[in-house]
């Protein structure tokens, strides 16, 4: 309740998709088809530390992955609000950068412009924000690999099988 959008948003998946930070801000609007995310690219740092899109971690991690009502519900509140122009929606990032920061800082973004000429958000641009707004709350940040982890704890809790966990984090 304390994390605005769009980090709650992100947060979201994280918490119940147990996808990996690099795939869930280089998802757009196509890969989600209402009941699934279709992992396709993942966003990481080149050697110049300039943000660059690849495969995912492995073939496996291209698994689509299951999206509960729940999770459904924040995807549509989160579409709604971000304003897209239908036509180009497909084939823009679930999280772009603002526009703002994107015109202050001229850089050239090549191929990780979306059909609204947005690159995604930074990752860094995250936890600027919402580390000060934890760590005013009393919550403690354990960092993104938590979030994988706690999906695995609460199936392993309800009962899940170990190899229905392996499936669902795509390993």
């Amino acid at each position: 309740a304390i994390v605005p959008e769009p980090f709650n948003v992100i947060f979201a998946i994280c918490h119940y998709t147990g996808l990996r930070r690099s795939e869930v801000l280089a998802l757009k609007w196509g890969d989600y088809t209402g009941v699934q995310i279709n992992v396709t690219r993942s966003l990481g740092f080149g050697l110049k530390g300039e943000m660059v899109l690849s495969s995912p971690k492995t073939k496996k991690s291209q698994a689509p992955v299951h999206v509960v009502a729940s999770l459904r519900t924040i995807l549509t509140r989160w579409k709604k609000n971000q304003g897209r122009d239908a036509a180009i929606a497909q084939d823009c990032w679930l999280f772009p950068a603002s526009a703002s920061r994107v015109r202050r800082e001229g850089k050239e973004y090549g191929d990780l412009l979306d059909a609204s000429e947005m690159p995604p958000m930074q990752p860094s641009n995250i936890l600027r924000v919402v580390l000060p707004l934890l760590k005013k709350a009393n919550i403690e940040w354990k960092g993104w690999h938590a979030f994988r982890r706690g999906v695995a704890t609460e199936l392993h809790r309800s009962g899940v099988q170990d190899i229905v966990i392996q499936r669902a984090l795509r390993h």
